[in-house]
């Protein structure tokens, strides 16, 4: 995730979320909680007409058009054999995680989205409680690393001599007090998305997904009381500003986002990690705008990650087990050595925070520095017993006083530890302070209620 201005768009007006603007945003007239945008040319993206259907494949489809990069196989296909020239299919709710043949194992230069090996499936039923914790969990962290958003740690000591903490008082970058940012709004939309798929609404999740942003960045989330959208991070901005985003998203958005290792697509996809195919569904809404290679090899890596804690039986310690076959997907996503020697020193190498560098403003946002804050949550996980809320905050705090892109950071470090301890095991006192910590709870059993159907399939 970009450093952004702020949860509204500098063209929009403050709302109870949006109280004051950046020093870089125009004053704007507040309205009861977002005005309406004004998209920049960046920004800007047409509706869908009748005539704009979603060009994802359909069951009828055998083969795919030039500009159709992942078909979705019918009931009577059988699984393809991924070629150079070909992504991986779009997982369907029947589908679990696909064996790979030994040519299939490790992804040629093309593959983006390699069939997961046996190894990579998921083994057991998810624990909705270790949904929820994951994803209010990542809430949390979001909420508290907005305070301190692109702040070094000299500052973030100066101006919190006690600690960053949830509850605050007062706005932050137009953000009302103890709100998330577009992050979490991005998971409920991956959450609808999949819901829509799972329930049979659509055949065709990626262009389903594209239609939301558009939609979610001219309107926001009405029922929160929002008359406009929000300005998303730059790779997605431009992404959906492409001519056909929601025709055909993989397509228009690889125009813009080709070499942008952005953490957008990263602080999207845990909801990904309650599917029976984590690693192909977060590669899926990955290149709906992000197409580094980076970006694939970071969410996937997540995804399996938080697939591994949610599945953990009721009490089990996590063992270091637990982060290898995660690491070992998102590298396998990765062609270019110089790319597989990076992610690996940070993954695994890199293990104090302070060789991080989450400070720095060059590459702050860049999506395998995020994926670290990550397996560093994780980490901690592995060294304690203490699966207490009081672990939880003090492992966030610990991170957020590093500052950098602190709300992208303490997200996806909060999925893992909420994945790990449950819902139940999270502060009450953070949870109570997020304004819209009720509706998030409804989007998130409604997520549960559809994805819960396809777990024994």
């Amino acid at each position: 995730m970009e450093l952004r201005a702020s949860r509204k768009s500098v063209t929009f007006a403050p709302t109870p979320r949006q109280i004051a603007p950046t020093p870089k945003q125009a004053a704007p007239t507040p309205t009861p909680r977002q005005a309406a945008p004004t998209p920049t040319p960046r920004q800007a993206a047409s509706a869908p007409t009748p005539k704009q259907a979603a060009l994802t494949p359909t069951a009828k489809q055998a083969a795919p058009t030039p500009t159709q990069v992942a078909p979705t196989p019918t009931p009577k296909q059988a699984a393809p054999t991924p070629t150079p020239k070909q992504a991986a299919p779009t997982p369907t709710p029947k589908q679990a995680a696909l064996t790979p043949t030994p040519k299939q194992a490790a992804p040629t230069p093309k593959q983006t989205t390699p069939t997961p090996t046996p190894k990579q499936a998921a083994p057991t039923r998810p624990d909705p409680d270790r949904i929820r914790g994951a994803i209010l969990g990542f809430a949390l962290g979001d909420a508290l690393g907005l305070q301190v958003e692109g702040d070094d740690k000299f500052a973030i000591a100066e101006r919190h001599p006690e600690g960053v903490a949830l509850p605050y008082r007062g706005a932050y970058r137009g953000y009302e007090s103890n709100d998330w940012t577009d992050a979490t709004d991005f998971t409920v939309l991956v959450m609808r998305s999949l819901a829509a798929y799972f329930s049979g609404a659509t055949d065709a999740p990626m262009a389903d997904f594209a239609v939301r942003v558009v939609r979610w960045h001219r309107n926001g989330f009405p029922e929160l009381g929002d008359t406009g959208g929000l300005t998303p991070e730059g790779v997605v901005a431009r992404a959906a500003a492409a001519p056909g985003f929601m025709r055909d998203p993989e397509a228009a958005s690889r125009v813009v986002s080709a070499a942008r290792p952005e953490n957008g697509a990263l602080i999207r996809i845990v909801a990904c990690a309650a599917t029976i195919a984590p690693a192909d569904w977060a590669a899926l809404y990955c290149r709906a705008t992000h197409h580094d290679p980076r970006c694939a090899a970071s969410a996937v890596a997540l995804a399996e990650m938080c697939a591994a804690l949610v599945r953990l039986p009721p009490g089990a310690a996590v063992d270091p087990g637990t982060a290898t076959e995660p690491v070992r997907a998102g590298r396998g996503r990765l062609a270019d050595e110089a790319h597989r020697e990076d992610y690996s020193r940070r993954l695994i190498a890199t293990k104090a925070l302070a060789e991080m560098a989450l400070g720095e403003r060059e590459g702050r946002s860049f999506t395998l520095k995020t994926l670290a804050c990550a397996m560093w949550a994780l980490r901690r996980l592995i060294k304690t017993t203490d699966y207490t809320a009081g672990f939880f905050r003090e492992t966030l705090r610990e991170l957020a006083s590093e500052g950098g892109d602190a709300s992208a950071n303490c997200a996806v470090a909060g999925a893992v530890l909420g994945a790990a301890l449950g819902a139940g095991a999270l502060p009450e006192d953070w949870l109570a302070a997020l304004p819209h910590l009720a509706w998030l709870e409804k989007e998130i059993k409604d997520f549960i209620d559809e994805v819960s159907k396809t777990w024994d399939e």
